[in-house]
């Protein structure tokens, strides 16, 4: 053999070694390509005269006002409510991802819609990476029919189409059956639409898979990592650990986890619900107000469960229909802990059904979807064989309608918010694509100048100052619609200000700034009187001052 024909299988052979570890990656990759589409689409798609943030919801940008909160005022492991017009606000929060990010954009400076989105891909290919292990744990792997079911786990959803087909009412949305027209993520193949849910599935997938490891330890470390994290997605973990980790020792002492594992989850979950319920209220006004105004009825409908769950509801029914199914389930450790699951992810997402609602729609975001398809995994894969195995035209027409069904929600969903993002037109009422004028982004520039350091910011305009508490180190009086305290009530002192001249005593001794549009001739005229000055205009917005007096 010449050494070139060695060499060639050297290579061939170290190719054929490392190619089934590399191909999870792969296809977690695959699994990313309609969430990158949409990014994309948002890049790529901006019309004439506006900037591409990054940002393709309401909500994301207040994220990075939280990372910049970290470094106000020089660096603190805590910081204080970015939204809160004062200076002095409680430094009460943390959060590992933030600060994370934080600490990335404040080293390289670089654009803060870039950095969230960069995280986010990284995060949703290790999350769909850790959603493969556990459906490869669950159902096995190898052949044509468990390559089948993950594809439908991995981009699959519900009947929420179908439903609207059969049942829809003039004018409502194509999406009327999901919960803001689809915007909470009801399944797998969307959550990394948002940077930070991949972050946090990542987190939860990695801790379920330590269990079904019994590695209790780094288990216990990533269930107080998420409950630091996120308050919705954290006290879920927490409580279905605590859960599971309590049927196992009513079942059998011998095989359940370690006491100590039981009260460090315990543990876990009682300071989740300390620093969240209690600390952060009472060491906080502002957080105490904030959390009056979150106590909200965003619920999910029964017709939106059945849109949502139906189709995997139906697998993991036909998987436990027979009593000795569900007594051989019942044996098996992994479906106790998949059911424990699923038992917390649903009361959580309907505890309107029992207590006053504090927006349960935040607990769903596929929690209660990936461990019921889970359940009826084995089944799926099993069905899927058996039509494989009759190589008959009706098995395959069977095959391809499932297919055609489970992919429908997903392909039609990312194929209109892809649409509408390329087109520059608002993703949906409930999700703005959050497209930046340049005119805004010179304004913003501008107030990141020394000279407007520490002052206050009113504006007419919705969004400008939301984004100045990302962009710029200000303040506003009203910014963020739910994370600003007494939103109300600043919102309409902001009004008076800017239509009837109405000052505040509040506003008299400090630095302030004012942000109004060119067009907007009444606010410039009362704040002209009041002694605004001009210090900077574009064709769009004009930015005055007002030293303390």
């Amino acid at each position: 053999m010449s050494v070139n024909q060695d060499h060639a299988s050297t290579t061939s052979r170290s190719l054929s070694l490392r190619l089934p570890k590399a191909l999870p990656w792969l296809i977690a990759f695959i699994a990313m390509l309609p969430t990158l589409a949409l990014y994309l689409a948002h890049y790529l798609g901006t019309p004439a005269g506006q900037i591409r943030t990054g940002f393709v919801s309401y909500d994301q940008p207040y994220y990075m006002a939280d990372a910049r909160a970290y470094f106000a005022d020089g660096f603190h492991w805590l910081y204080g409510l970015p939204f809160s017009p004062f200076a002095d606000t409680p430094h009460i929060y943390f959060q590992p991802q933030t600060l994370f990010l934080g600490v990335i954009w404040h080293v390289t400076q670089i654009d803060p819609g870039a950095l969230f989105v960069a995280f986010g891909i990284i995060a949703g290919l290790i999350a769909f990476r850790l959603a493969i292990a556990l459906f490869h744990r669950v159902a096995g792997e190898g052949g044509d029919a468990r390559t089948i079911v993950l594809a439908m786990f991995l981009g699959g959803g519900g009947f929420a189409v179908m439903l609207w087909m059969l049942h829809h009412a003039p004018g409502e949305d194509l999406f009327a059956f999901e919960p803001s027209a689809g915007w909470w993520m009801p399944n797998l193949g969307r959550v990394a639409v948002y940077s930070l849910e991949a972050y946090y599935h990542a987190v939860f997938f990695g801790t379920v898979l330590l269990l079904m490891a019994r590695r209790y330890g780094f288990a216990l470390i990533f269930t107080a990592l998420l409950s630091a994290s996120h308050p919705f997605s954290g006290l879920e973990l927490a409580l279905t650990v605590c859960a599971w980790g309590g049927l196992e020792f009513l079942i059998s002492r011998r095989t359940a986890p370690p006491f100590w594992f039981l009260c460090g989850a315990g543990a876990v979950l009682m300071a989740h619900f300390a620093y969240y319920m209690v600390a952060l209220g009472h060491f906080s006004p502002e957080h105490a107000a904030l959390q009056e105004e979150w106590t909200l009825p965003w619920v999910r409908y029964k017709s939106q469960i059945i849109a949502t769950l139906g189709m995997v509801g139906l697998m993991a029914a036909a998987r436990l229909a027979w009593p000795s199914r569900f007594m051989a389930a019942i044996k098996d450790r992994q479906f106790r802990l998949l059911g424990s699951w699923f038992l917390v992810a649903m009361a959580l997402a309907q505890h309107d059904w029992f207590v006053t609602p504090r927006q349960p729609v935040h607990f769903t975001h596929a929690y209660d979807w990936v461990p019921l398809f889970l359940i009826g995994a084995p089944m799926m894969v099993r069905v899927v064989d058996y039509l494989l195995s009759r190589r008959t035209l009706v098995a395959r027409l069977a095959i391809a309608a499932m297919l055609v069904v489970a992919f429908l929600d997903n392909s039609i969903w990312f194929a209109r918010i892809i649409e509408r993002s390329w087109a520059g037109e608002a993703a949906s009422e409930e999700a703005h694509d959050m497209r930046m004028p340049v005119t805004m982004r010179d304004a913003l520039t501008e107030l990141n100048a020394p000279a407007y350091a520490d002052d206050l910011i009113v504006s007419d305009s919705e969004t400008l100052p939301y984004y100045a508490t990302a962009y710029t180190p200000l303040r506003a009086w009203y910014s963020h619609s739910f994370n600003t305290p007494y939103p109300a009530q600043r919102k309409a002192e902001q009004a008076a200000l800017l239509q009837q001249g109405a000052d505040l005593p509040a506003w008299q001794g400090r630095k302030m700034v004012a942000a109004v549009a060119v067009t907007d001739t009444t606010a410039l005229a009362h704040l002209d009187a009041l002694g605004y000055r001009t210090t900077y205009r574009n064709k769009d917005f004009v930015i005055l001052t007002r030293a303390p007096s």
